[in-house]
């Protein structure tokens, strides 16, 4: 979903291995073309170590480019699960936790 020159991920209840691929070709192609990153997670319920490392990998390709990759809204389950594999920080979720 694109708003405004921004795109906007909107996850699943499941965010797995299973569904890294499709998000991936998304984010990137949104990368290629200039458009900042929002990603919705407020509906994820269930997320593995792939789908996190997709994500740390968005911010910071990101921030390589000088774009922004940010949250529209999060779900404890990303903070949660985030926070067990220590990735909090790098994906910017310090001020959630």
């Amino acid at each position: 979903m694109t708003d405004s020159g921004n795109e906007v991920l909107v996850l699943e209840a499941s965010v797995d291995i299973t569904t890294v691929n499709d998000l991936c070709e998304r984010s990137l192609s949104a990368l290629v073309e200039g458009q900042e990153l929002i990603i919705d997670a407020s509906g994820v319920e269930r997320i593995d170590a792939a789908a996190l490392q997709w994500l740390a990998a968005m911010f910071r390709a990101a921030e390589v480019k000088g774009m922004r990759c940010g949250w529209q809204a999060i779900s404890d389950a990303v903070i949660d699960t985030a926070q067990l594999c220590g990735l909090h920080q790098t994906l910017s979720l310090e001020q959630n936790a």
